[in-house]
């Protein structure tokens, strides 16, 4: 008789070794300095599973931290304590109203992002860091990127219009 393939499980399958195996802790809610003393919230996710790293989760623009959470419960599963957090005036580092809050993206990569990396560097785990869109470009302006031993950026656009399609070329030229 013909003989059948060996089957082997599909990798959204219970039974696949490289399936998502949730964190079963909850993140520890922190408060960082950011390098100018402005409080910032964050969020440590512990990892679940032998250590392998730690991991900031550096987050696009007006995008709050809550977002990344389930990548970040996914990174704890995988080895990786990972820190996501709110820049100043997002989310939960936003602070009451914000009529006449006043910030500049430097600030948001050089205190806060760099507060968040003090936080999580360690002279005997690496350090990672993933940076969405904002958090991509945010990598070049800090003052401590040397004590990240890798770096991956998703979704972060080059800030040039020749490959766009001629109408995005004309609204980025007017902005």
């Amino acid at each position: 008789g013909a003989r059948q393939p060996a089957t082997r499980p599909h990798p959204f399958d219970p039974g696949h070794p490289n399936t998502m195996k949730p964190a079963t802790s909850e993140p520890e809610q922190l408060t960082l300095r950011a390098a100018d003393g402005y409080p910032l919230t964050a969020l440590r996710y512990p990892t679940t599973a032998p250590l392998r790293g730690h991991l900031v989760m550096a987050g696009a623009t007006g995008v709050p931290q809550l977002f990344y959470r389930n990548f970040a419960l996914f990174a704890a599963s995988q080895g990786y304590t990972t820190l996501t957090l709110d820049y100043r005036g997002i989310g939960l580092s936003r602070q009451g109203t914000l009529r006449g809050f006043r910030m500049r993206y430097l600030q948001w990569a050089h205190d806060d992002l760099s507060a968040a990396v003090e936080t999580m560097a360690s002279d005997t785990v690496p350090l990672f860091m993933v940076g969405h869109s904002f958090g991509g470009h945010a990598f070049g302006l800090l003052p401590n990127h040397a004590r990240v031993a890798r770096f991956y950026t998703f979704a972060t656009g080059a800030g040039w219009h020749g490959w766009m399609p001629k109408a995005e070329q004309w609204k980025v030229l007017l902005m």
